[in-house]
C-alpha cells in the first residue's frame, strides 16, 4: 500500500506536502485496485486454510482505528475493511478533492504502518468481506425496535449534528445530520423563497460531519419527528449488527463491538457468539486494560516484538485462568474472587521461593473495574459477572510484588520466568 503510493509520487508521511500530478494519481488508483484484488484473493485463501484463536473482525466505522490502536498489541490479526479501496474506487467529479482526501487518509494510516506491515492489521475488500443478506433479519429488527430499551439506546448512540449555512440567495439555512454506523441522514430547515426565485440548498461534502449537539438541544432546535424520520435507519442499524456476526463467523474470527447497543441487540435477539473465540480475544482484553492504562499502545507492541515468548506466556496464562473458571461454572463475583485466590496464591508462593525469600509477603491489590478511555468491549453476553473481576486482584498483586523487588539484576533474571513478567516490563 505505502510503497505503491510512494512509487506514484504520493506523500505518505504526516506533514509531507507536494504537488501530485493528475496522471500520477490516476495511475495510483488503477494500480491500487489491481493490487488490492490480488491481496484479497491471497487473504481469502489464507483465512480459509488457517485458524487463529486471536483473530478478530473489527467492523468499519468512524471509531474503528481508534479502537484498533487500543487492542492491536494483544491480538494476532485484526481484519478490517480497506478504507483506501473505498476511497479510490468511488467516482468524483473533483479530482483535487479526491487527491486531498486520499493523501490525508494514507498519511493517517501511516501511523499504523508498523502493525500493518507486520500483519497485525489485515485490510480486506469486498472479495473477502462479501455482502451479507440482511433482509433475513427484517422481522426480528422490526420487533426489536419496539422494545423501549433498544429504542432508547439507539437514540443515545445517534450522532446529532447541526450548523447554519448560506443558501444560494445568501440566507442563513439550518443544516442537520443524524448518523449511525449503518448510515445517516442530512436535512435542511425551512427556506424562504420569494418572488418565484429558485433556491439551492447549502452544499454538503461526502463524509462530512457537522458540529455535534446533545440530543436534547438538537431536538429543541430541529423540529422534526425523530422516531418517524429515524425508524428506517434504526431498523437498518439492528440488521447491520446481526449480519456482522455472520461476517465474523465466515472469517473464522471473533467480533469486536465497542457499543452497549450491539451487545443489547445480540442479547435480545438470542444470538450466541463463540464462547472460546470471544473469551480469548475480547474477554482477555478486558482483563488486561486496567493494567495498561496510560501506556501508549505502540510501547506495548514494541515490548511484545522485543520479547514475544514472554508475551505468549502472559496471554496463555490469562486464557488458562479464564477458561478454567468457566469450565467449573464460576460466574458469580464472590465465587470468582475465591477461585482467583486459589489459582494465583500458589504462584506467588512459588515465586517467593524462587527469589530466595526476596518477596516476604504477597499483597493482592484490588483494582475494581476501570477501562482504558472508557472503552467497553463486548463480554457481557458471555458472563453474568464483569469479566474484570476474574483476576483483577491476583494479577495486580503479582505485578506489583515483582516490580517492587526487581531492582536487583539477579532477581530480574529470575522474574523473567514468571507468566506476568511481560506486564511488569510494559509498566516500567
Amino acid at each position: 500500500m505505502f510503497s505503491l503510493a510512494s512509487e506514484c509520487g504520493i506523500p505518505i508521511n504526516p506533514g509531507e506536502q507536494w504537488l501530485v500530478e493528475d496522471e500520477d494519481f490516476i495511475e495510483f488508483k488503477s494500480k491500487y485496485l489491481e493490487w488490492s484484488d490480488r491481496r484479497d484473493k491471497q487473504l481469502s485463501d489464507y483465512l480459509s486454510t488457517s485458524s487463529n484463536l486471536f483473530r478478530v473482525y473489527l467492523p468499519y466505522n468512524d471509531r474503528a482505528f481508534h479502537l484498533a490502536s487500543q487492542i492491536v498489541w494483544y491480538l494476532d490479526e485484526i481484519i478490517i475493511r480497506d478504507p483506501v479501496r473505498i476511497m479510490v474506487q468511488r467516482s468524483s467529479k473533483n479530482i483535487e478533492d479526491d487527491k486531498l482526501e486520499t493523501i490525508q487518509l494514507l498519511q493517517f494510516l501511516s501511523r499504523f504502518r508498523p502493525v500493518i506491515d507486520n500483519g497485525y492489521i489485515l485490510f480486506a475488500g469486498l472479495y473477502v468481506l462479501k455482502s451479507i443478506e440482511t433482509e433475513i433479519y427484517s422481522d426480528i429488527a422490526n420487533s426489536l425496535i419496539e422494545e423501549p430499551e433498544i429504542y432508547s439506546t439507539l437514540k443515545q448512540v445517534t450522532y446529532y449534528g447541526y450548523t447554519t449555512r448560506k443558501d444560494s440567495q445568501g440566507q442563513d439555512t439550518s443544516v442537520y445530520q443524524l448518523k449511525l454506523d449503518s448510515g445517516g441522514i442530512f436535512g435542511w430547515g425551512p427556506m424562504t423563497i420569494a418572488g418565484g426565485k429558485s433556491v439551492a440548498t447549502p452544499a454538503i461534502k461526502i463524509g462530512e460531519r457537522l458540529p455535534s449537539l446533545p440530543q436534547e438541544q438538537f431536538q429543541k432546535i430541529v423540529k422534526i419527528d425523530l422516531k418517524m424520520m429515524m425508524k428506517g435507519l434504526y431498523i437498518t442499524e439492528i440488521k447491520r449488527t446481526l449480519s456482522l456476526v455472520d461476517m465474523a463467523y465466515g472469517l473464522g474470527a471473533a467480533i469486536v463491538f465497542d457499543r452497549p447497543l450491539d451487545q443489547l441487540i445480540l442479547s435480545r435477539a438470542g444470538v450466541k457468539l463463540s464462547l472460546e473465540k470471544q473469551m480469548a480475544t475480547c474477554g482477555i482484553l478486558n482483563l488486561s486494560l486496567p493494567f495498561i492504562k496510560g501506556i501508549p499502545p505502540e510501547r506495548i507492541t514494541e515490548i511484545r516484538n522485543e520479547m514475544p515468548m514472554a508475551f505468549l506466556d502472559f496471554r496463555a496464562k490469562l486464557l488458562e485462568i479464564v477458561l478454567k473458571g468457566l469450565k467449573y461454572g464460576i460466574t458469580a463475583s464472590d465465587e470468582l474472587r475465591i477461585y482467583v485466590e486459589k489459582e494465583i496464591t500458589p504462584q506467588l508462593r512459588l515465586l517467593e521461593s524462587e527469589l530466595n525469600g526476596a518477596i516476604k509477603k504477597a499483597k493482592i491489590l484490588y483494582l475494581g473495574y476501570p477501562l482504558v478511555s472508557g472503552l467497553s468491549i463486548l463480554t457481557g453476553a458471555i458472563l453474568s459477572a464483569p469479566i474484570t473481576a476474574l483476576i483483577g486482584l491476583g494479577v495486580a498483586g503479582t505485578i506489583g510484588t515483582v516490580k517492587t523487588y526487581a531492582d536487583d539484576q539477579e532477581i530480574k533474571e529470575r522474574a523473567k520466568g514468571h507468566p506476568f513478567y511481560f506486564l511488569w516490563k510494559v509498566k516500567r
